[in-house]
């Protein structure tokens, strides 16, 4: 596939890794993934999703988006290894959650520029 650009929803979970690194292999040329989390419940983090070796080949990816960031362990694990097997990533970002029906503003959790 020659896509720049996949938006996937995620509960951060063990199976989610498995999904994530296959839609990865299928687009050599992605230069944007944005990761939506369907997880209501802040905080749930399983053992077993960060014993999972994750490799990924992103061999394009520039920018990773996290919507519904909320900082936990396993978000934070998917953060590490995006750093850990960057190529050309130059940007993670983070959107929280809607507070009050406000969007909080955007933060960086990586940037190389």
């Amino acid at each position: 596939m020659n896509l720049k650009y996949l938006a996937l929803q995620t509960e951060y979970e063990e199976s989610d890794l498995v999904r994530i690194g296959e839609f990865l292999k299928l687009c050599p040329e992605l230069e944007i993934l944005v990761l939506d989390s369907l997880d209501e419940k802040d905080g749930r983090d399983s053992k077993e999703f960060k014993s999972k070796l994750l490799i990924l080949e992103i061999p394009s990816l520039k920018q990773v988006e996290m919507k519904n960031y909320h900082g936990s362990e396993n978000e934070l694990y998917v953060v590490g290894v995006l750093k850990t097997h960057k190529v050309v990533l130059q940007k993670i970002v983070a959107f929280q959650r809607e507070v009050n029906g406000k969007l909080p503003p955007p933060f960086v959790l990586f940037d190389t520029s």
